[in-house]
């Protein structure tokens, strides 16, 4: 209307350089292909599944699963306590009833005889800790399933996918970082959804 002229410096909302390249999370929906292909009838696919889900269902790195310990698991108030392996930070996180009964199918029906106080433990080695590659078993039933191979999506992938899903549900930025133990939400940046309506809604500084 011609009452004033107001200038705007449109390159503030410029948010990286262009070569940043952002992987997508796994979707529910590769999830469920992934669960659909596990066989729960032997002790590894029992160790798989349970291994898979709590990643899904809490962000735990991988790291913090092959390090859970029997004492890190509170079934009464239905939480699990770590100090996270890359932080030193403590934290404790809420656990779905039905991924504590997965974790416990694994313990009474598949966990080999061991005096381990580790939870999940290593098929080959007769029942040593487990340390092989997450990202190699996940990688194996991505595969068995048909989900798309996406380059530098790994175990890791499934962290970001609790973290997306979280925000979906209306979750706040804040508590979503918080759960998957973030000390700074700029840590957040390369966890952000490719959902369409999410994406209208995270603005960063802007």
């Amino acid at each position: 209307h011609n009452i004033g002229n107001i200038k705007l410096d449109f390159g503030k909302m410029v948010t990286g350089p262009k070569n940043v390249r952002l992987i997508p999370a796994y979707n529910p929906e590769e999830i469920e292909k992934i669960f659909s292909v596990i066989n729960t009838c032997t002790s590894k696919g029992l160790r798989d599944k349970a291994i898979i889900v709590l990643a899904f269902a809490t962000g735990l790195r991988s790291n913090d699963i092959c390090n859970l310990k029997f004492e890190n698991i509170d079934y009464k108030n239905e939480t699990i306590s770590v100090v996270q392996s890359k932080t030193k930070q403590p934290l404790v996180l809420p656990v779905p009833p039905t991924v504590l009964n997965d974790i416990a199918d694994y313990i009474l029906y598949g966990r080999p005889v061991s005096d381990s106080e580790y939870i999940f433990l290593s098929v080959k080695k007769s029942g040593g800790n487990l340390k092989s590659n997450l990202g190699s078993i996940l990688n194996n039933y991505c595969e068995k399933a048909g989900v798309q191979k996406i380059t530098g999506r790994s175990f890791h992938g499934l962290r970001k996918a609790f973290f997306t899903e979280s925000i979906k549900a209306g979750v706040p930025v804040d508590l979503a970082s918080e759960m998957i133990g973030h000390q700074d939400l700029k840590e957040d940046k390369a966890y952000y959804s490719f959902d369409e309506e999410t994406n209208a809604f995270v603005a960063g500084d802007f």
